[in-house]
């Protein structure tokens, strides 16, 4: 004779293999294979590296030779300004304007530092990258810098230079760099 306790769980065993028992079986899922890589050369020299996503997004990446490695002592912190200055006003539109118009498209501008690049990247819909490539080309190439948008960018770099300096293991990692290449 069962208890009520191996009642109740033999029940509840039966009840889940009988409910594993009668779903439907799965269709296997569709593999999609990554498309393959094409590298070409514009007629200006840059290299355009393009793959198909299969996605409703398009993602857009510039990478400029223009990290902290290649400042010298008197420049030190420019890359770090220009990456924080990327949404800043362009000759073509306005600080507010090309966030509000981004926004709307549901695109994202970003960019990103490390010692040998600075990495501009555009996330838009595909049906929306006619309209984002302008403010994204504005962005690397015709920055105004107005004065008073960089000195609002100053205590955000005060702080990241400070936050830098409290964690032991970034310090780590900058003195062997400087230590490696003398910078």
């Amino acid at each position: 004779r069962l208890s009520m306790a191996q009642r109740f769980i033999k029940g509840a065993l039966q009840r889940r293999l009988y409910g594993s028992a009668a779903s439907a079986p799965k269709a296997p899922a569709k593999l999609v294979l990554p498309a393959e890589v094409q590298v070409s050369k514009a007629s200006n020299g840059v290299r355009v590296v393009t793959q198909e996503s299969h996605s409703s997004l398009a993602r857009i990446v510039c990478a400029v030779k223009a990290g902290s490695r290649y400042e010298d002592p008197s420049q030190r912190g420019a890359s770090h300004c220009l990456r924080m200055a990327t949404d800043l006003t362009q000759r073509e539109a306005r600080s507010f304007y090309l966030t509000s118009t981004l926004q709307q498209m549901a695109a994202n501008i970003s960019c990103t530092s490390s010692r040998e690049h600075l990495i501009y990247t555009l996330e838009v819909p595909k049906s929306c990258v006619g309209d984002a490539l302008p403010f994204f080309t504005g962005m690397l190439a015709s920055q105004t810098f107005r004065p008073w948008e960089i000195s609002d960018l100053l205590p955000r770099l005060e702080y990241e230079v400070g936050a830098l300096a409290e964690q032991p293991d970034k310090r780590v990692v900058e003195s062997v760099h400087y230590a490696a290449y003398r910078e």
